[in-house]
């Protein structure tokens, strides 16, 4: 089984859904979603608790903040991947979230259970002073992939990284030629 959590993960639920390979029922609530209060980082580990071992989770985080077209208004750069000072509260909350999703994945660890966070590949959340400690926790362990979202069936190429502390997410690494990125968007 493979449980998706946070944000994005949402539009890969609707995928799941529309696909031939399996139906499932889409509840969506604001509060449990929401990794930054009590009852949704709650709802995120009893997630990972209910999995069984050897199971998949996959994070899609808010990315939008992280990715270099937002770097002007929140702040961000590699140099300061939490934003400049003063932040504001949207950066500040996504710095939390971060945190957060971090403790997930160790805890999803410790119980046996895989991950994946997939983050467009501008995005510099792999900075965050939390990812970088979880990649030195799992040392030569921690994979990071470039794949393509194009290759996957989405309508625009769209670039993307895939975190993992399991290997398997190197199956996933796709590229694509000059000539399908054309194909995908003709302009």
């Amino acid at each position: 089984p493979v449980e998706a959590v946070y944000s994005g993960s949402l539009m890969m639920l609707r995928g799941i859904e529309m696909s031939e390979v399996r139906k499932c029922d889409i509840k969506f609530d604001g509060v449990a979603h929401d990794v930054n209060c009590k009852e949704g980082m709650l709802f995120g580990m009893q997630l990972v608790r209910r999995l069984r071992r050897r199971a998949g989770q996959s994070f899609g985080t808010v990315c939008s903040i992280w990715v270099f077209m937002s770097r002007s208004s929140t702040g961000r750069y590699e140099f300061a991947p939490l934003g400049v000072q003063p932040r504001t509260p949207v950066v500040e909350a996504a710095n939390r979230m971060v945190s957060f999703v971090a403790l997930i994945m160790l805890w999803s660890t410790a119980l046996d259970v895989s991950f994946i966070l997939e983050q467009p590949a501008t995005s510099i959340m792999y900075l965050h002073p939390r990812m970088q400690q979880v990649a030195k926790w799992f040392g030569d362990k921690w994979t990071e992939v470039r794949t393509h979202m194009g290759a996957f069936g989405a309508p625009t190429p769209k670039a993307t990284n895939l975190y993992s502390g399991h290997s398997y997410v190197k199956m996933l690494q796709r590229t694509l030629t000059a000539g399908m990125i054309k194909e995908m968007d003709p302009h």
